[in-house]
């Protein structure tokens, strides 16, 4: 096998675990909207004894092995592995967090789209479709992932507590909850700027045109320099709508998902912290009964609205202020 074949193989494996990784997350939002309150439940009531069986319990309970196509966070093939020998179990975990884990996928992602888009590696154009393939994977996989926070904060009042890290719960939940969501936040906006990075420059190779965005790729310092200055615009692109001119429409596609992105991760952040940091109801002696009225509850979903609309006011209006600028 050459060097133009193992670029088409490898690339066509990548592509097809995207998208069974894409596949699980949006089973797993339905699966958060269905049972997410029930596995709480039963969590909750292992406070006092929780232990990782209690863990695996609780997703038996609330359907997790049902969750498309290796069960939620492929809990059902963890507790097969930690039931064999050190080197199955080791093998299993592995596949799990260095090959299938989101984070894994996005540095494999961003290796593949950076060595299909530089030209001195020469590779085949199958190689380039099959770019294209990953990279739009890699946005629907981001966009599938702030959509199943947004449906963990409704259901559950929470995401990286309540949902990813489920077996620390008690742990976490006694040191800060707002810390695990941080977390998990800044997480995710580090991957979109790295995903977004290497979108931006092979998008240049591929025939996409900005005003002040030019590479070179021709040296190994000329590839560091075009890099950075993708990195430059892709932070800048997302924290303030700062284009780098584009001037066709793929260069207008590159830059409208780094957006897009920004907007998803503006509005969970706005959610998030509209949920943890909201007053709760003040507590007062009860009425009597027949002047005694309903006292207003905070519900998840009631600051997930209220979060929604937070962010999406704000990026309408950064966008707004945008096409002003350019106007004078």
């Amino acid at each position: 096998m050459n060097v133009h074949h193992a670029f088409i193989a490898v690339g066509s494996v990548l592509v097809l675990v995207q998208g069974v990784k894409l596949i699980g997350t949006v089973s797993n939002i339905r699966w958060i909207f269905r049972r997410g309150p029930d596995f709480i439940a039963e969590i909750n009531a292992h406070e006092n004894d929780f232990t990782e069986s209690a863990y695996w319990t609780a997703l038996d309970r609330s359907g997790g092995r049902n969750v498309l196509p290796l069960g939620v966070l492929e809990y059902p093939l963890i507790r097969a592995a930690s039931r064999r020998g050190p080197a199955v179990k080791a093998m299993v975990r592995f596949i799990r967090h260095g090959i299938y884990d989101f984070t894994a996928l996005g540095l494999y992602i961003a290796l593949f789209l950076f060595l299909a888009g530089t030209p001195i590696l020469d590779p085949p154009p199958a190689v380039a479709t099959l770019a294209w393939a990953s990279a739009t994977l890699a946005v629907l996989q981001l966009l599938a992932f702030y959509g199943e926070a947004c449906v963990s904060y409704a259901r559950i009042g929470s995401y990286g507590l309540g949902f990813h890290g489920a077996g620390r719960y008690f742990e976490n939940r006694a040191s800060g909850t707002y810390l695990a969501e941080v977390k998990t936040l800044v997480g995710a906006a580090i991957y979109s700027l790295f995903i977004s990075t290497l979108i931006l420059y092979f998008a240049v190779g591929q025939g996409a045109r900005f005003g002040a965005l030019t590479v070179t790729r021709e040296t190994v310092p000329g590839i560091l320099s075009d890099l950075l200055t993708c990195l430059y615009y892709s932070v800048a692109v997302f924290f303030t709508a700062d284009t780098p001119e584009p001037e066709n429409g793929m260069a207008r596609l590159a830059v409208g998902i780094i957006i897009l992105q920004a907007a998803c991760a503006l509005i969970l952040a706005v959610t998030s912290a509209s949920i943890h940091i909201a007053p709760e109801p003040p507590t007062a002696e009860p009425a009597p009964a027949e002047e005694a009225e309903p006292v207003p509850v905070n519900r998840p979903g009631n600051h997930l609205l209220t979060g929604f609309l937070l962010g999406a006011a704000v990026v309408g209006a950064a966008a707004l202020m945008r096409r002003r600028n350019r106007g004078d």
